[in-house]
C-alpha cells in the first residue's frame, strides 16, 4: 500500500484483496468542477472563454507527455483555485512513457466528451471547431500530425454528431 507523507499525496491506492481490483482512495483538492463552473459562468462570458483556452491547453499538455486519462469529460476536471486543473478519476489513465500520444488516440480521447449531452451542448455552444483550433495550438505537434488529427476529427465528429440527430 503506498501510503508515504499522505500529506504531500493527492490520492494512494490500496490493493483491496488479490481477488479484488485495487481501489484508488482520493483526498479532497481545493477546486470547482469544469462543468459546473462553465453551467455557472455561461459559455459567452470571457471567463469561459479562458477557461477552456487554458483546458485545451491542459489537454495538449498531457498527450504531449503521453498521458491518456481515457475517461475524460467536463465533470471530471476540477479548477483548482489555485488555478490550473487537476483530473479526478485517475483509475482509468494511461502513460506511454516518454511518447505523446499519436493523432489517434487524441480524437479518442476527445470522442469520449461526446457521450455526455451536457458536454457536447457545451462544445457546440462554444464552437467545437474553435476548441479544437485552441488544442491544436497549444498542442505542439507537427504540421503532419496536426493534419492527421483534424481528419481523424472531422470522421470522428461528423459520425457521432449524425447518430445523434
Amino acid at each position: 500500500t503506498p501510503r508515504s507523507n499522505r500529506r504531500q499525496r493527492q490520492m494512494c491506492i490500496r490493493d483491496r484483496s488479490k481477488d479484488s481490483p485495487d481501489a484508488v482512495v482520493y483526498r479532497k483538492t481545493p477546486g470547482k468542477g469544469l462543468r459546473s463552473l462553465l453551467e455557472g459562468a455561461g459559455l459567452s462570458s470571457p471567463g469561459a472563454e479562458q477557461t477552456l483556452r487554458d483546458f485545451t491547453g491542459f489537454i495538449a499538455q498531457l498527450h504531449r507527455e503521453g498521458i491518456l486519462f481515457r475517461s475524460i469529460h467536463f465533470g471530471n476536471v476540477l479548477v483548482l483555485e489555485a488555478g490550473g486543473f487537476a483530473v479526478i478519476d485517475v483509475a482509468d489513465i494511461a502513460f506511454r512513457r516518454g511518447r505523446s500520444l499519436t493523432p489517434r488516440q487524441r480524437v479518442r480521447n476527445f470522442a469520449h466528451m461526446s457521450r455526455y449531452a451536457e458536454d457536447r451542448e457545451a462544445l457546440i455552444g462554444f464552437g467545437i471547431p474553435r476548441f479544437f483550433q485552441l488544442y491544436l495550438e497549444a498542442s505542439q505537434m507537427p504540421l503532419r500530425q496536426q493534419q492527421r488529427f483534424s481528419r481523424l476529427l472531422s470522421r470522428k465528429m461528423r459520425k457521432t454528431y449524425a447518430d445523434l440527430a
